[in-house]
């Protein structure tokens, strides 16, 4: 009867009785996200360039992975923009008509927020996302994690 091919951290933990030869890496295929592309805009380059290398670190980031960060991040420069955008906004806003109507950049806003939790929980940057991956808080290492290092 055939076996399954373990990792090698695995067989590492589990031992080689049969002394087969172990990989010393496992493949690299999804190694991580490639860098931002260039024409994202200056804000959204900055947000995927601050979250890439934890996501990485955390195995939530591959290259299939990598539009979900550009989402987030394309996400997050309209948010900041609209809320820089209401900040420097008088409180009422009146339509050309002079009528007092609710100000649009407050639901560009909101439906910017809305996206960005959408396309954050995929990522895990919310906690109880990264509870449902089996993920805990920064914090804390499984039993192979603190064995291997």
């Amino acid at each position: 009867m055939a076996t399954k091919a373990r990792s090698p951290a695995l067989t590492l933990v589990l031992g080689n009785p049969g002394k087969r030869r172990v990989k010393k890496r496992a493949r690299q295929a999804d190694a991580g996200a490639p860098r931002a592309p260039r024409w994202l805009p200056p804000e959204a380059k900055r947000k995927y360039r601050q979250l890439r290398p934890p996501l990485v670190r955390r195995g939530l980031l591959t290259p299939l992975d990598a539009d979900a960060l550009v989402a987030y991040a394309v996400m997050w420069s309209v948010f900041k923009e609209t809320v820089e955008t209401l900040a420097n906004r008088d409180r009422d806003y009146s339509d050309v008509e002079g009528t007092l109507r609710a100000d649009p950049a407050f639901a560009q806003m909101m439906a910017a927020l809305k996206m960005m939790r959408v396309w954050g929980s995929l990522l895990g940057l919310d906690p109880v996302s990264r509870d449902r991956m089996g993920m805990g808080g920064p914090e804390e290492k499984d039993a192979l994690s603190e064995f291997l290092e």
